[in-house]
Parts: structure tokens; sequence; C-alpha cells
């Protein structure tokens, strides 16, 4: 994202600058001490380049959980802040090249260029543009080693320099433009109307949101038009999108949970979301498994959609967690043996978790008001065992599932 503006350019090397400053991080890169390294840099390059090469090499430290491949090597500090993650990146790029296979891609807001980067990987043309002259500089860098046909331009995300009906389109609107984060979909820049008439103009789209945005804010767009997705990465739900035209393809209309994994791995479920049946009997013994789904299915409303596909039952129909009889090996949630079900009452609890030899616990919540630190607190047991506790709101009361640890 790097339509807005605001960027702190201040500690980015000149291109005149950078061959100096790469031989010196060069020099230095098995200097462990980090006050060592920061001083024999600024004594190579003097005290300013040497700042900004000690900068430098902070982001690209920071840049490592992030794009573990070192595709981006020319940073601003809040160009990574902003960036697309690699393995998400790499989503995007699979499902481009697989539905629009023939279509060159522009990134209208490539920030860094971690997304154009990605296209690229896959063997398509793309043309990556940013409005901001520095922003742009540090793309055309990070695209440097890229395997095919690319351009980096200045340009308004709004005024593409490529004819529409031959692209593909993928823009990420700033919806920090002013500074703080900005839910009203038409303060973002540009605003999301433009965005959608952009959008109608190229053979597909997809555009970048955040995961919490409100379906019900697509305007001129029916629902059944376009497909919402949402992804994780490692249990972390990472972002919102919306695929158009051929972007969507066959599967307009529905929403999709894409979960990205540590091993590369990847697991999807799309559909149109159903209501989850059961809920939680009174009588309800330990000998069940507890689950959650990953907060991609849970952001999705396709926890009934999983619940059908696996089998299980809901806790509570307007609850994400879900039980079933036997553990299950789908990376869309997580699962847990039930030990004991208890109300939530705090001195229930306690029993409990000393039935089972458990002290100081973790605590898991959905629809309890406390903060999981408060209960967790409220919940020690008397045992040495480090316990885990899920709570959760039911038609009858708050319940405590005591569960066994992973």
């Amino acid at each position: 994202m790097a339509n807005g503006t605001g960027y702190l350019h201040a500690s980015l090397p000149e291109d005149r600058e950078l061959v100096a400053v790469e031989e010196a991080l060069e020099r230095v890169g098995g200097v462990a001490d980090p006050l060592r390294r920061a001083e024999a840099l600024r004594r190579a390059l003097g005290p300013e380049l040497g700042r900004k090469a000690v900068e430098l090499a902070a982001l690209r430290a920071r840049a490592q959980e992030r794009f573990p491949s070192g595709w981006l090597r020319l940073l601003t500090r809040r160009g990574l802040e902003q960036s697309t993650r690699e393995s998400v990146a790499r989503e995007r790029a699979r499902r481009i090249a697989a539905m629009a296979p023939d279509c060159r891609v522009l990134d209208a807001t490539c920030g860094l260029g971690a997304d154009a980067r990605a296209v690229s990987e896959m063997g398509m043309t793309v043309v990556a543009a940013d409005r901001d002259p520095s922003i742009a500089r540090c793309a055309r860098a990070n695209l440097a080693g890229s395997r095919t046909a690319h351009v980096v331009v200045q340009a308004e995300a709004t005024a593409p320099p490529l004819d529409p009906g031959r692209a593909f389109l993928v823009i990420d609107p700033d919806r920090r433009a002013e500074g703080e984060r900005e839910l009203d979909p038409e303060r973002w820049s540009p605003p999301f109307s433009a965005v959608r008439s952009l959008a109608s103009r190229f053979r597909g789209a997809c555009i970048k949101l955040s995961p919490a945005f409100d379906m019900g804010e697509l305007g001129g767009w029916e629902e059944g038009s376009v497909l919402a997705q949402w992804v994780s990465e490692q249990g972390e739900l990472c972002e919102a999108n919306l695929w158009t035209g051929v972007g969507a393809g066959p599967e307009a209309g529905l929403r999709e949970a894409v979960a990205l994994a540590a091993d590369g791995s990847r697991a999807r479920l799309a559909g149109v979301p159903i209501p989850a049946a059961g809920h939680l009997s009174e009588n309800s013994s330990g000998n069940f498994w507890l689950f959650d789904p990953n907060p991609a299915v849970v952001r999705a409303g396709l926890v009934g959609n999983l619940a059908r596909e696996q089998g299980w039952r809901a806790v509570d129909p307007h609850l994400a967690y879900l039980t079933g009889p036997a553990p299950s090996a789908t990376p869309l949630a997580r699962g847990w043996r039930v030990l004991e079900v208890v109300s939530a009452d705090p001195r229930r609890v306690r029993e409990a978790l000393g039935r089972h030899g458990f002290g100081p616990v973790e605590v898991r919540k959905r629809g309890h008001p406390e903060p999981a630190e408060v209960l967790a607190a409220a919940f020690r047991g008397s045992g040495a065992r480090r316990g885990l506790v899920a709570v959760a709101r039911t038609e009858e009361g708050h319940v405590a599932f005591v569960l066994e640890p992973s």
C-alpha cells in the first residue's frame, strides 16, 4: 500500500550512495554487536551516510520475518510496516496467474514492490506504479532481480499507465492517508468509490482491504458479483481481498478463507455461509474435542461450512467454537481434547483444574466480557502443571472447557 503520502525518506540512501552502502554493509556483516557495527559503518561512510546504512540494515533485519527470501533490499520504515507478507503476496500472485494468465498486471499502489515481485516470479509481465517518487525508486530496486519483464513508474493509482481492457489490476487503497487508521472507505486514498470505478475498467482486479472491512459497504457492487476472500498466515489474520471480473471467475458470489502455514502449505474453504448446527448439552462429558476455527474462516462467516465439512457441532449457534468426537488434521482449525466442562464460575474452574493437576492457566475465550488475563488470574488452580481453559458464552450461561494442552 503506497498511494498515500507521509513516508519518511530521510534515511533512504540516494542512488549514487547505494554502492558504497552495500559494500560497507557487506564488510560489517560478520560483526554481531550492533553498537560496534554501527560505529564501523559511521567510520567507513561518514556520520550521515553511516546513519542511513545503520537504518537500512535494521530494516532489512526486521524484514526477514516477512520476506525470508530477501526480496526487499531498499526499504523505508512505513513502507515495510504496510507491505504485504511474502507468503500472502505469493498466494495472490498464484491466483492471478491461474485466473488471468494472458493479462499484464498493474500494481497501481505498489509500495516497496512485494506484490509486483511475487507476480513477476510467477512469470507474468507487471507494471508497478506509485505516486511517491521515492517509494517508486525503492520498488525499482526491489524488482531488479525479478524473472520477467517489468517496469516501475511514478503515477496516480486512478490514472493507469496501460490499457485496462487487457490488464489485471492490483490495488491497495491507503487507509491511513491522514496518518490515523480511517474506517470510512470514502476517506481512503483513493476513495473506495474511485477504486470500484477503476476496477470496473479492467478485465479483473484484486482489491486489498482491511480484514475488518464490512461487506455491507460494497456500494455499487452486489456481493454476488465478487469473490470476498480472507487470508491468514500461521494463524494470524492478514488481509481481505475483493476479486472481480476474471479474478472472481466462477466463484463470484462466494466467500473464501485461505490459511497459509509456516511450511508453505495452504488450506482453503469457500462457499456461501451457512449456520452452524447444534449447541452444548448441559450433560456434556469430557469425551470430545473442542475446535477453534482459523480467523480467516471466522471472518469469512464460514464456521458453519467448516462444521458441516468436518461433521462437527457448534457450542452455541452464535459462537465460533465447535465440537467433535475425535481429533482432526484440518489446518483450518486448532483442536484440543476436552477433559472436563464446568460452569465458568472461578471456584468451579479452580476445582476442575485441581482434579487434573493444573495450576497456572492460559485462557482462550469467546463471548466473555472479562480480559483473558483477568480470567487466568481468577482461575489459577492448585496444581503444578500449566493448563489451558476455553471460556464460551452459551444460551445457558458461560461455560469453561478444561483442555489437554497441546
